[in-house]
Protein backbone atom coordinates (compact mmCIF):
# COMPACT_ATOMS: atom_id res chain seq x y z
CA UNK A 1 0.00 0.00 0.00
CA UNK A 2 1.24 3.91 -1.20
CA UNK A 3 0.09 7.15 -0.27
CA UNK A 4 1.56 10.29 -2.44
CA UNK A 5 0.54 13.68 -2.42
CA UNK A 6 1.56 16.09 -5.14
CA UNK A 7 1.00 20.07 -4.62
CA UNK A 8 1.68 21.61 -7.48
CA UNK A 9 1.99 25.65 -7.40
CA UNK A 10 2.49 27.49 -10.39
CA UNK A 11 3.46 31.29 -10.37
CA UNK A 12 2.93 34.33 -13.34
CA UNK A 13 4.99 38.02 -12.79
CA UNK A 14 2.09 40.51 -11.59
CA UNK A 15 3.06 43.78 -12.28
CA UNK A 16 1.85 46.46 -9.77
CA UNK A 17 0.98 43.52 -7.11
CA UNK A 18 1.47 42.34 -4.02
CA UNK A 19 -0.58 38.90 -4.30
CA UNK A 20 1.71 35.84 -3.36
CA UNK A 21 -0.77 33.64 -4.74
CA UNK A 22 -0.15 31.08 -7.37
CA UNK A 23 -1.75 31.42 -10.77
CA UNK A 24 -2.32 27.56 -10.63
CA UNK A 25 -2.61 25.11 -7.35
CA UNK A 26 -3.23 21.69 -7.57
CA UNK A 27 -3.33 18.92 -4.80
CA UNK A 28 -3.51 15.41 -5.79
CA UNK A 29 -3.68 13.09 -3.03
CA UNK A 30 -3.24 8.88 -4.86
CA UNK A 31 -3.59 5.78 -2.61
CA UNK A 32 -2.71 2.79 -4.47
CA UNK A 33 -2.64 -1.33 -2.60
CA UNK A 34 -1.74 -4.22 -4.49
CA UNK A 35 -2.36 -7.82 -3.13
CA UNK A 36 -0.41 -10.45 -5.10
CA UNK A 37 -0.27 -14.27 -4.29
CA UNK A 38 1.98 -16.92 -6.32
CA UNK A 39 0.95 -20.57 -5.90
CA UNK A 40 3.34 -23.20 -5.57
CA UNK A 41 5.51 -24.66 -8.68
CA UNK A 42 4.05 -27.65 -10.32
CA UNK A 43 6.43 -30.33 -12.15
CA UNK A 44 5.07 -32.01 -14.74
CA UNK A 45 6.19 -35.63 -15.96
CA UNK A 46 7.50 -34.59 -18.98
CA UNK A 47 10.33 -32.32 -16.92
CA UNK A 48 8.45 -29.14 -17.36
CA UNK A 49 7.90 -26.65 -14.42
CA UNK A 50 4.23 -24.47 -13.76
CA UNK A 51 4.58 -21.25 -12.12
CA UNK A 52 2.06 -18.37 -11.30
CA UNK A 53 0.83 -15.98 -9.65
CA UNK A 54 -2.70 -13.77 -9.28
CA UNK A 55 -3.28 -10.56 -7.80
CA UNK A 56 -5.14 -7.37 -7.28
CA UNK A 57 -4.68 -3.70 -8.02
CA UNK A 58 -6.48 -0.80 -6.69
CA UNK A 59 -5.82 2.93 -7.03
CA UNK A 60 -7.99 6.34 -5.77
CA UNK A 61 -7.07 9.67 -6.24
CA UNK A 62 -8.30 13.33 -4.85
CA UNK A 63 -7.83 16.68 -6.80
CA UNK A 64 -8.54 19.93 -4.76
CA UNK A 65 -7.76 23.09 -7.31
CA UNK A 66 -7.92 27.11 -6.55
CA UNK A 67 -6.96 30.40 -8.05
CA UNK A 68 -6.99 29.82 -12.39
CA UNK A 69 -8.95 26.92 -13.31
CA UNK A 70 -6.87 24.18 -15.47
CA UNK A 71 -8.65 20.81 -14.64
CA UNK A 72 -11.69 20.62 -12.57
CA UNK A 73 -11.32 18.93 -9.16
CA UNK A 74 -11.88 15.00 -9.20
CA UNK A 75 -12.08 11.90 -7.71
CA UNK A 76 -11.63 8.60 -9.18
CA UNK A 77 -11.42 4.78 -8.65
CA UNK A 78 -9.62 2.09 -10.41
CA UNK A 79 -9.23 -1.65 -9.58
CA UNK A 80 -7.86 -4.67 -12.04
CA UNK A 81 -7.87 -8.44 -11.12
CA UNK A 82 -5.02 -10.58 -12.71
CA UNK A 83 -3.51 -13.88 -13.62
CA UNK A 84 -0.16 -15.17 -15.48
CA UNK A 85 1.03 -18.53 -15.85
CA UNK A 86 4.38 -19.48 -16.94
CA UNK A 87 5.27 -22.83 -18.64
CA UNK A 88 9.03 -23.96 -18.75
CA UNK A 89 10.68 -26.89 -20.35
CA UNK A 90 13.98 -27.52 -21.45
CA UNK A 91 14.92 -24.27 -23.72
CA UNK A 92 11.68 -22.93 -23.87
CA UNK A 93 9.63 -20.94 -21.43
CA UNK A 94 5.97 -19.68 -22.21
CA UNK A 95 3.60 -17.34 -20.63
CA UNK A 96 0.39 -15.44 -20.82
CA UNK A 97 -2.15 -13.16 -18.67
CA UNK A 98 -5.03 -12.06 -18.51
CA UNK A 99 -6.83 -9.29 -16.93
CA UNK A 100 -9.58 -7.03 -16.01
CA UNK A 101 -9.47 -3.50 -15.21
CA UNK A 102 -11.94 -0.86 -14.11
CA UNK A 103 -11.94 2.47 -13.92
CA UNK A 104 -14.63 5.30 -12.46
CA UNK A 105 -14.08 9.34 -13.05
CA UNK A 106 -16.38 12.12 -11.80
CA UNK A 107 -15.37 15.54 -12.02
CA UNK A 108 -16.66 18.58 -10.19
CA UNK A 109 -17.54 21.77 -11.86
CA UNK A 110 -18.61 25.53 -9.98
CA UNK A 111 -20.32 27.86 -11.88
CA UNK A 112 -18.34 31.19 -10.86
CA UNK A 113 -21.45 33.33 -11.51
CA UNK A 114 -24.17 31.14 -9.98
CA UNK A 115 -21.93 29.25 -7.81
CA UNK A 116 -23.86 25.64 -8.53
CA UNK A 117 -21.98 22.68 -8.23
CA UNK A 118 -22.51 20.40 -11.26
CA UNK A 119 -20.79 17.05 -11.82
CA UNK A 120 -20.00 14.53 -14.64
CA UNK A 121 -19.44 10.66 -14.06
CA UNK A 122 -17.92 7.71 -16.22
CA UNK A 123 -16.96 4.96 -16.10
CA UNK A 124 -15.14 2.14 -18.63
CA UNK A 125 -13.88 -1.31 -18.14
CA UNK A 126 -11.94 -4.18 -20.42
CA UNK A 127 -9.82 -7.35 -20.71
CA UNK A 128 -6.39 -7.74 -21.57
CA UNK A 129 -4.34 -10.68 -22.90
CA UNK A 130 -0.69 -11.52 -23.39
CA UNK A 131 1.44 -14.55 -24.60
CA UNK A 132 4.82 -14.93 -24.97
CA UNK A 133 7.45 -17.35 -25.48
CA UNK A 134 11.45 -17.12 -24.65
CA UNK A 135 13.65 -20.09 -26.19
CA UNK A 136 17.28 -20.52 -26.09
CA UNK A 137 18.53 -20.94 -29.58
CA UNK A 138 22.05 -21.09 -27.91
CA UNK A 139 23.69 -20.90 -24.86
CA UNK A 140 24.50 -16.94 -25.95
CA UNK A 141 21.53 -16.60 -27.95
CA UNK A 142 18.02 -15.70 -26.57
CA UNK A 143 14.87 -15.14 -28.70
CA UNK A 144 11.69 -14.24 -27.43
CA UNK A 145 8.29 -12.74 -28.61
CA UNK A 146 5.42 -11.82 -27.02
CA UNK A 147 1.65 -10.85 -28.24
CA UNK A 148 0.10 -8.44 -26.11
CA UNK A 149 -3.43 -6.33 -26.08
CA UNK A 150 -3.47 -2.95 -24.00
CA UNK A 151 -5.78 0.07 -23.23
CA UNK A 152 -6.08 3.67 -22.00
CA UNK A 153 -8.81 5.46 -20.13
CA UNK A 154 -8.76 8.80 -20.93
CA UNK A 155 -7.63 10.78 -17.66
CA UNK A 156 -9.36 14.24 -16.50
CA UNK A 157 -7.04 16.37 -18.46
CA UNK A 158 -7.37 14.45 -21.46
CA UNK A 159 -11.42 15.14 -21.12
CA UNK A 160 -11.72 18.69 -19.33
CA UNK A 161 -8.99 20.71 -19.22
CA UNK A 162 -9.74 24.42 -20.26
CA UNK A 163 -7.36 26.95 -19.27
CA UNK A 164 -3.81 27.96 -19.35
CA UNK A 165 -1.01 25.54 -18.62
CA UNK A 166 1.33 27.89 -16.99
CA UNK A 167 4.83 25.51 -16.73
CA UNK A 168 4.42 24.16 -20.21
CA UNK A 169 3.26 27.82 -21.51
CA UNK A 170 0.14 26.35 -23.66
CA UNK A 171 -3.59 26.95 -23.23
CA UNK A 172 -4.55 23.57 -23.00
CA UNK A 173 -8.71 21.73 -24.25
CA UNK A 174 -10.01 18.78 -23.32
CA UNK A 175 -12.12 16.41 -25.59
CA UNK A 176 -15.28 15.18 -23.20
CA UNK A 177 -15.93 12.84 -26.06
CA UNK A 178 -12.76 11.13 -25.91
CA UNK A 179 -12.58 7.20 -26.14
CA UNK A 180 -10.42 4.81 -24.31
CA UNK A 181 -7.02 3.92 -26.16
CA UNK A 182 -7.12 0.36 -27.40
CA UNK A 183 -3.69 -1.07 -28.06
CA UNK A 184 -2.29 -4.49 -30.07
CA UNK A 185 1.42 -4.58 -29.14
CA UNK A 186 3.71 -7.46 -30.63
CA UNK A 187 7.36 -7.14 -30.14
CA UNK A 188 10.28 -9.29 -30.91
CA UNK A 189 13.23 -9.44 -29.03
CA UNK A 190 17.21 -11.02 -29.62
CA UNK A 191 19.85 -11.33 -26.76
CA UNK A 192 23.06 -12.34 -27.29
CA UNK A 193 25.82 -12.49 -24.93
CA UNK A 194 29.00 -14.21 -25.14
CA UNK A 195 32.42 -13.75 -24.45
CA UNK A 196 33.40 -9.40 -24.94
CA UNK A 197 30.25 -9.15 -26.68
CA UNK A 198 26.69 -8.36 -25.81
CA UNK A 199 23.50 -7.22 -27.67
CA UNK A 200 20.18 -6.60 -27.13
CA UNK A 201 18.02 -6.27 -29.94
CA UNK A 202 14.38 -5.09 -29.75
CA UNK A 203 11.62 -4.61 -32.65
CA UNK A 204 7.99 -3.43 -31.92
CA UNK A 205 4.92 -2.89 -33.80
CA UNK A 206 2.33 -1.66 -32.04
CA UNK A 207 -1.19 -0.66 -33.27
CA UNK A 208 -3.43 2.38 -31.10
CA UNK A 209 -6.99 2.55 -32.19
CA UNK A 210 -8.41 6.19 -30.48
CA UNK A 211 -4.81 7.13 -29.58
CA UNK A 212 -4.94 10.27 -27.43
CA UNK A 213 -2.34 13.25 -27.93
CA UNK A 214 -1.95 16.88 -27.95
CA UNK A 215 -2.73 18.57 -31.49
CA UNK A 216 -1.69 22.44 -32.09
CA UNK A 217 -4.55 24.39 -32.67
CA UNK A 218 -4.57 26.46 -35.25
CA UNK A 219 -5.24 29.98 -33.72
CA UNK A 220 -3.24 30.91 -30.74
CA UNK A 221 -5.20 32.09 -27.55
CA UNK A 222 -4.59 35.80 -26.41
CA UNK A 223 -4.57 36.64 -22.98
CA UNK A 224 -2.86 39.85 -20.96
CA UNK A 225 0.67 38.50 -20.96
CA UNK A 226 0.18 37.77 -24.76
CA UNK A 227 -0.43 35.07 -27.15
CA UNK A 228 -0.24 31.34 -26.26
CA UNK A 229 0.24 28.47 -28.05
CA UNK A 230 -3.11 26.13 -27.64
CA UNK A 231 -3.74 22.77 -28.05
CA UNK A 232 -6.88 20.33 -28.29
CA UNK A 233 -6.44 16.98 -26.92
CA UNK A 234 -7.60 14.95 -30.13
CA UNK A 235 -7.74 10.84 -30.87
CA UNK A 236 -6.65 8.92 -34.20
CA UNK A 237 -5.91 5.36 -35.63
CA UNK A 238 -1.84 5.59 -35.54
CA UNK A 239 0.47 2.84 -35.90
CA UNK A 240 4.19 2.96 -33.89
CA UNK A 241 6.67 0.80 -35.00
CA UNK A 242 10.94 0.72 -34.20
CA UNK A 243 13.81 -0.40 -33.33
CA UNK A 244 15.41 -0.33 -30.23
CA UNK A 245 19.38 -1.78 -30.03
CA UNK A 246 22.39 -1.85 -27.08
CA UNK A 247 25.49 -2.61 -27.96
CA UNK A 248 28.27 -3.44 -25.22
CA UNK A 249 31.44 -4.67 -26.40
CA UNK A 250 34.99 -4.84 -24.45
CA UNK A 251 37.80 -3.80 -26.58
CA UNK A 252 40.23 -4.37 -23.85
CA UNK A 253 39.44 -6.07 -20.01
CA UNK A 254 38.85 -2.19 -18.50
CA UNK A 255 37.81 -0.87 -21.72
CA UNK A 256 34.02 -0.88 -22.75
CA UNK A 257 32.39 0.06 -26.11
CA UNK A 258 28.21 1.19 -24.84
CA UNK A 259 26.57 1.99 -27.89
CA UNK A 260 22.27 2.83 -27.52
CA UNK A 261 20.18 3.66 -30.34
CA UNK A 262 16.05 3.69 -30.92
CA UNK A 263 14.69 4.29 -34.13
CA UNK A 264 10.83 5.23 -34.64
CA UNK A 265 8.89 5.55 -36.87
CA UNK A 266 4.61 6.62 -36.33
CA UNK A 267 1.76 7.22 -38.58
CA UNK A 268 -1.22 8.85 -38.33
CA UNK A 269 -3.63 6.42 -40.34
CA UNK A 270 -6.70 8.56 -39.06
CA UNK A 271 -5.77 11.77 -41.30
CA UNK A 272 -3.46 9.86 -43.38
CA UNK A 273 -0.26 11.85 -42.28
CA UNK A 274 2.38 11.71 -39.53
CA UNK A 275 1.76 12.83 -35.69
CA UNK A 276 3.30 15.73 -33.81
CA UNK A 277 5.46 14.88 -30.91
CA UNK A 278 7.00 11.66 -32.16
CA UNK A 279 10.28 11.21 -30.65
CA UNK A 280 12.70 11.49 -33.52
CA UNK A 281 16.06 8.74 -34.19
CA UNK A 282 18.86 9.14 -32.17
CA UNK A 283 22.11 6.60 -31.06
CA UNK A 284 24.34 7.43 -28.00
CA UNK A 285 27.54 5.98 -28.49
CA UNK A 286 30.49 6.09 -25.50
CA UNK A 287 33.61 4.18 -24.29
CA UNK A 288 33.78 3.57 -20.23
CA UNK A 289 36.95 2.51 -18.85
CA UNK A 290 37.14 0.85 -15.19
CA UNK A 291 40.41 1.73 -13.06
CA UNK A 292 39.60 -0.52 -9.94
CA UNK A 293 37.97 -3.90 -10.15
CA UNK A 294 34.31 -4.29 -8.27
CA UNK A 295 34.79 -7.01 -5.96
CA UNK A 296 32.71 -6.90 -3.62
CA UNK A 297 35.57 -8.92 -0.84
CA UNK A 298 37.85 -6.26 -2.00
CA UNK A 299 39.19 -4.60 1.58
CA UNK A 300 40.36 -1.18 -0.70
CA UNK A 301 37.95 1.95 1.05
CA UNK A 302 37.64 3.24 -3.08
CA UNK A 303 35.85 0.85 -5.27
CA UNK A 304 33.94 0.73 -8.45
CA UNK A 305 36.34 3.77 -9.60
CA UNK A 306 35.30 4.17 -13.52
CA UNK A 307 35.15 7.30 -16.27
CA UNK A 308 32.98 7.25 -19.12
CA UNK A 309 32.61 9.85 -22.15
CA UNK A 310 29.43 9.61 -24.62
CA UNK A 311 28.23 11.53 -27.81
CA UNK A 312 24.60 11.88 -28.59
CA UNK A 313 23.22 12.56 -31.87
CA UNK A 314 19.50 13.25 -32.01
CA UNK A 315 18.40 13.78 -35.94
CA UNK A 316 15.35 16.03 -37.46
CA UNK A 317 11.91 15.08 -36.79
CA UNK A 318 11.49 14.78 -40.37
CA UNK A 319 8.36 12.65 -40.55
CA UNK A 320 6.14 15.55 -38.84
CA UNK A 321 3.34 17.67 -40.10
CA UNK A 322 3.84 20.11 -42.72
CA UNK A 323 3.99 23.52 -41.17
CA UNK A 324 2.47 26.85 -42.59
CA UNK A 325 1.47 29.94 -41.23
CA UNK A 326 -1.09 32.47 -43.41
CA UNK A 327 -2.75 35.93 -42.69
CA UNK A 328 -6.84 35.82 -42.54
CA UNK A 329 -8.67 38.69 -41.44
CA UNK A 330 -5.73 40.36 -39.13
CA UNK A 331 -5.18 36.91 -37.44
CA UNK A 332 -2.20 34.68 -37.68
CA UNK A 333 -3.33 31.05 -38.76
CA UNK A 334 -1.53 27.94 -38.29
CA UNK A 335 -1.37 24.56 -39.95
CA UNK A 336 0.66 21.19 -39.12
CA UNK A 337 2.40 22.88 -35.77
CA UNK A 338 3.49 26.49 -34.55
CA UNK A 339 6.80 25.91 -35.77
CA UNK A 340 8.89 23.14 -38.01
CA UNK A 341 10.95 20.72 -35.96
CA UNK A 342 14.41 21.89 -35.06
CA UNK A 343 17.33 20.95 -36.72
CA UNK A 344 19.46 17.71 -35.54
CA UNK A 345 22.19 17.98 -32.86
CA UNK A 346 25.03 16.40 -31.30
CA UNK A 347 25.61 16.52 -27.76
CA UNK A 348 28.94 15.23 -25.81
CA UNK A 349 28.83 14.21 -22.11
CA UNK A 350 31.54 12.63 -19.34
CA UNK A 351 30.90 11.05 -15.86
CA UNK A 352 33.40 9.68 -13.49
CA UNK A 353 31.99 7.60 -10.51
CA UNK A 354 33.37 5.47 -7.82
CA UNK A 355 32.27 4.24 -4.03
CA UNK A 356 34.31 5.86 -1.09
CA UNK A 357 33.08 3.54 2.38
CA UNK A 358 32.40 6.10 4.93
CA UNK A 359 31.77 3.88 8.31
CA UNK A 360 31.22 1.20 7.01
CA UNK A 361 28.63 2.46 4.83
CA UNK A 362 29.34 2.91 0.78
CA UNK A 363 29.30 6.33 -0.50
CA UNK A 364 28.56 6.58 -4.46
CA UNK A 365 30.06 9.76 -5.82
CA UNK A 366 29.25 10.76 -9.41
CA UNK A 367 30.55 13.82 -11.28
CA UNK A 368 28.46 13.83 -14.60
CA UNK A 369 28.58 16.56 -17.15
CA UNK A 370 26.12 17.11 -20.36
CA UNK A 371 26.67 19.31 -23.31
CA UNK A 372 30.23 19.98 -22.59
CA UNK A 373 30.63 21.96 -25.76
CA UNK A 374 27.87 24.30 -24.85
CA UNK A 375 25.95 23.15 -27.96
CA UNK A 376 22.82 25.79 -28.61
CA UNK A 377 20.25 23.43 -29.81
CA UNK A 378 16.24 23.02 -29.41
CA UNK A 379 14.61 19.53 -28.79
CA UNK A 380 11.72 18.56 -30.86
CA UNK A 381 9.59 17.07 -27.67
CA UNK A 382 10.23 20.29 -25.68
CA UNK A 383 7.20 22.51 -26.11
CA UNK A 384 9.93 25.44 -24.74
CA UNK A 385 11.14 25.27 -27.88
CA UNK A 386 8.75 27.72 -29.56
CA UNK A 387 10.44 30.76 -27.22
CA UNK A 388 14.20 29.01 -26.56
CA UNK A 389 17.09 26.65 -27.02
CA UNK A 390 17.61 24.02 -24.07
CA UNK A 391 20.09 24.71 -21.29
CA UNK A 392 23.76 25.01 -22.06
CA UNK A 393 26.52 23.11 -19.89
CA UNK A 394 25.52 21.58 -17.47
CA UNK A 395 28.08 20.21 -14.63
CA UNK A 396 26.60 17.63 -11.87
CA UNK A 397 27.95 16.10 -8.44
CA UNK A 398 26.01 13.64 -7.30
CA UNK A 399 26.22 11.42 -3.77
CA UNK A 400 24.26 8.41 -2.83
CA UNK A 401 24.87 6.65 0.35
CA UNK A 402 22.37 3.69 1.35
CA UNK A 403 22.20 3.83 4.67
CA UNK A 404 20.56 0.54 5.67
CA UNK A 405 23.74 -1.31 4.00
CA UNK A 406 26.88 -1.78 5.97
CA UNK A 407 30.29 -3.43 4.65
CA UNK A 408 30.93 -6.54 7.13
Amino acid sequence: MARQQNVRQEYDLLSFSRSTDPELYLKLVTHTADLVWEHAPVQTKNGGRWTGSAGFSGITQGNVRRFLFLIPNFRNYGAGLFAIERYARGRWTVEGGLRYDYRWLRAYFRDEVTELVTNKTRDWQNVMGSLGATFQLTPELTLTGTLGTAWRAPNVSDLYSDGLHQSAVAYERGNPNLNPEYAVNTNLNIEYNHNRLRVDLSLYNNRIDNYIYLKPDSVPIVRQRGAFPAYTYNQVLATFRGVDATIQYKLLPRLTLISKTSLLYAYDHTNNGYLVYIPPNRTDNGLRYDFIGDDASSSRRVSGLYVRANVLYVARQNRAPAVSERQENGQLIFTGDFAPPPPAYTLVGAEVGMRWEVAGHPLSIILTGSNLLNQRYRDYLDRFRYFADEPGRNIMLKLRMPLGQRKS
